[in-house]
């Protein structure tokens, strides 16, 4: 079986930055296809794209960004997971910026952190990234890559004018599956 890496986050998370860390790194290729992943043959649909390295240490990276993308429990054991997630504000922030109701973002954003940690626990030993801590040595080891990976730089996030009562209502849960997160995933402390 070919290599496979999925970053698996939410909307407005600074995946952009990330993905172009690894972009820049000879062994892996960035694809950002938007696929279901509902059969193991969809990992040779993703495998059967072009790479920049023609050689066993091709990696294919590809971003998850809504919960119905994964929904094969048989892929679990033969890929490699990346988590990134947001605090609320930011993330709330923009998914209202880029024209989503309050409420469906809130939505969104919650529904999703929970599928992250579902994910998380079939996935012991994947690395849980934040835009403040992206973990980049521990990646590289889990990845085996021998070229050192950048850190992205993260532009600070605007004021916001949210209900706060929805920020705290979704900050909470943001903390509650972070928490839950740490106890199956490698972070950096």
């Amino acid at each position: 079986m070919k290599k496979v890496c999925f970053l698996v986050t939410h909307l407005c998370a600074d995946a952009d930055a990330l993905l172009d860390t690894f972009a820049a790194n000879p062994r892996i290729q960035v694809q950002r296809t938007g696929r279901v992943y509902g059969h193991p043959l969809a990992l040779e649909e993703l495998t059967a794209l072009p790479h920049k390295t023609r050689n066993a240490a091709a990696l294919w990276l590809d971003v998850l960004y809504h919960n119905y993308q994964f929904c094969n429990k048989a892929l679990y054991p033969v890929c490699k997971f990346l988590y990134l997630v947001c605090p609320a504000e930011r993330t709330l922030a923009c998914l209202m910026k880029g024209g989503y109701e309050p409420d469906f973002a809130a939505r969104y954003y919650c529904y999703r952190l929970r599928r992250l940690a579902e994910m998380a626990r079939r996935t012991p030993g994947a690395i849980l990234l934040t835009p403040d801590k992206p973990a980049l040595d521990l990646v590289g080891e889990y990845l085996s890559l021998r070229e050192a990976l950048v850190p992205p730089s993260v532009e600070p996030a605007a004021p916001s004018r949210l209900n706060w009562e929805l920020v705290q209502r979704c900050q909470q849960r943001y903390e509650w599956h972070l928490y839950y997160m740490k106890q199956f995933l490698r972070f950096e402390r």
